[in-house]
């Protein structure tokens, strides 16, 4: 498994084992497209066992977050390892993200935020 979508009430959970594989850019990015169009536009995005992302990785992410938060949605990162709270500080992108230790708190930030 390289990524998967499962669903907990009105949020989309994407998981992934890793985020370099320059063909599945293209099929996330659609798979996103379709769900804005059914209407799920809050998305928890969990890298937990994902080690290294890479600059197809933060493509991806950039993507999902743009289109998510251009539909009147979110995405909120969970489980991100040292190496991806360092990518996220050097490109600065951690004041684009929001970021939370796990799942409990994605959903908890939604919730909160009716986004």
């Amino acid at each position: 498994m390289a990524y998967f979508f499962s669903d907990l009430n009105d949020i989309k959970i994407f998981s992934a084992d890793n985020l370099w594989n320059p063909d599945e850019q293209k099929e996330i990015t659609e798979a996103v497209n379709a769900f804005i169009i059914e209407g799920k536009v809050k998305f928890i995005i969990d890298l937990s066992k994902v080690e290294y992302i890479n600059s197809i990785g933060l493509s991806i992410l950039i993507s999902m977050l743009t289109r998510l938060r251009s539909a009147g949605g979110d995405a909120v990162l969970c489980g991100i390892s040292e190496n991806t709270k360092q990518l996220l500080l050097v490109t600065r992108l951690h004041n684009t993200f929001t970021v939370v230790n796990n799942m409990e708190e994605a959903v908890e930030f939604f919730q909160m935020s009716k986004a």
